[in-house]
């Protein structure tokens, strides 16, 4: 595992504005701002940045495993970084079947994480 503050000096690869605001969160309380030289919420750019040495990023555990980086190190921060997930949908359509097999996987890997942690 890293510590975040062990990163104070990096560059990072973050979200957009809107979507970066738990990273600097989390690294000002560990007592540094991180220096952002590449934004992108698309998650297999990111990897692709980090692959090629032009950062550090966090990214949620789910997609690190749906991208399944090749030649990055993936290691466990601490503090480790949680996050919620809400999935919402109308009444009439929990019944479709690939709303109901979404939000079924969605538990099931929430546990998994649960579990892991």
């Amino acid at each position: 595992s890293v510590a975040i503050g062990e990163l104070a000096r990096e560059s990072w690869i973050a979200g957009c504005p809107r979507c970066r605001g738990q990273l600097v969160e989390v690294c000002e309380g560990a007592g540094f701002t991180p220096r952002i030289d590449f934004a992108t919420d698309d998650y297999p750019a990111v990897v692709g940045l980090v692959g090629a040495g032009l950062g550090v990023a966090v990214l949620p555990q789910l997609a690190v495993d749906s991208v399944r980086p090749r030649g990055v190190r993936t290691v466990t921060l601490e503090p480790a970084v949680r996050r919620e997930i809400v999935a919402l949908t109308l009444p009439d359509l929990a019944q479709v079947p690939a709303v109901t097999a979404t939000l079924d996987e969605l538990a099931r890997a929430g546990a998994r994480q649960s579990a892991t942690r």
